[in-house]
């Protein structure tokens, strides 16, 4: 049988974000560790990929250590690796990413994560960041990963054309384009996708809000706001004196600000509702 990542692969140390950050999962965690999932039991249960497994289940202190210790075991034999999800300045588990050989034919490697009940919405955000990371930093071509996209479907009508441009991408544009779809959407539920210029995704509500445009080494974000949105994190990289649309770029491994660009968003959202950056400059 063919080892679960090359034997010149190095697994990655952990992963540090503004909201969490992973490291290796042991037992010198099981108090907190045990905590955080007891605390929520049913919530897990709900996180997409969870359904119908056999745990989480009632365990005693004991029983969780003795589990901690066999996934630091799987980790040091390669033979899957969990991290526990920390918050950002303390050693507090508020959740757990599991990377293990694929159940689902298809796949190199399928990974799940949760996390604590009261953070509920850092799991979208944990997913996209674990995601990036797995396409950036793992050995893996394809991952079965929860059933995120499938949730996120139905959380807005999504545009087959829209989905085709999206697929037809490598794995890192694919990524922008799904987060930044997902920030758009969810900027207002009544945000629409189609297709314009032949192939180009747009995002209109009331008027254009952006559109996506994957270039050889980056993804261009139009943010179709006539230049008057404020803009103050800096995001904007291109078109600055552009009167009808600026550009946000994205390359490869970048992270995306996502409370800056999910801010403008809203806000050409709001001047749409407005009347238009038009009505609104020529006012």
């Amino acid at each position: 049988m063919a080892p679960f990542v090359p034997d010149e692969f190095v697994p990655p140390t952990g992963l540090d974000a503004a909201d969490f950050r992973l490291c290796p999962l042991g037992p010198e965690h099981n108090e907190s560790d045990y905590a955080a999932w007891t605390a929520g039991v049913d919530h897990i249960r709900r996180t997409p990929g969870f359904e119908g497994l056999g745990w989480p289940h009632p365990m005693t202190r004991a029983e969780n250590f003795g589990d901690l210790v066999r996934h630091a075991d799987d980790f040091a034999a390669r033979r899957g690796f969990t991290y526990t999800v920390l918050e950002p300045d303390a050693d507090v588990v508020i959740g757990c990413v599991y990377i293990y050989p694929a159940e689902a034919a298809g796949f190199d490697a399928q990974c799940r994560s949760w996390v604590r009940a009261d953070l509920a919405h850092l799991d979208p955000v944990l997913y996209h960041a674990v995601r990036s990371w797995l396409v950036e930093a793992w050995p893996f071509e394809r991952v079965d990963y929860a059933g995120r996209e499938e949730a996120a479907a139905m959380a807005y009508v999504r545009d087959p054309r829209v989905d085709a441009y999206i697929d037809a991408l490598p794995d890192w544009q694919q990524e922008i384009c799904h987060r930044v779809r997902d920030l758009v959407h969810d900027a207002d539920p009544e945000v629409a996708e189609t297709i314009k210029r032949t192939v180009q995704p747009y995002f209109v509500l009331n008027g254009n809000i952006c559109a996506l445009l994957a270039a050889k080494d980056h993804v261009n974000v139009f943010l179709y706001d006539g230049g008057i949105v404020p803009d103050p994190e800096g995001i904007v990289t291109a078109g600055h004196d552009n009167t009808t649309a600026r550009t946000v770029a994205f390359r490869r491994g970048e992270a995306i600000n996502e409370p800056a660009l999910s801010a403008m968003f809203r806000q050409i959202i709001a001047n749409n509702r407005a009347g238009g950056w038009r009505r609104l400059k020529g006012g």
